[in-house]
């Protein structure tokens, strides 16, 4: 389930709630619980945070679970390159 964010027009009280798909609009139908108006719409205020540290060098148990799909036959040949690169991390992460 996502969770959804809200805010109150009048008053500008934001918050958050973890609703399935087919819930999402019923806080719009509720009052404000700061100031009990029924002006509630939902919005996205806050981005998404993540990143990774390009330093990090991946472990032994990754390089020997890379390596087992490798020569186990789970992965087509055309893409041993790509994980011959992961192993190594000779090439930076696109994102």
């Amino acid at each position: 389930m996502p969770t959804y964010e809200y805010h109150c027009t009048s008053c500008g009280y934001r918050f958050d709630e973890f609703l399935k798909m087919k819930d999402r609009g019923k806080p719009e139908k509720r009052a404000c619980t700061e100031c009990g108006e029924k002006k509630i719409k939902q919005g996205f205020f806050t981005p998404p945070v993540g990143g990774a540290d390009a330093t990090l060098k991946p472990s032994s148990d990754f390089k020997e679970i890379l390596n087992n799909m490798k020569h186990g036959g789970h992965v087509p040949k055309k893409y041993h390159d790509k994980l011959d690169d992961s192993i190594n991390n000779t090439k930076g992460r696109r994102w």
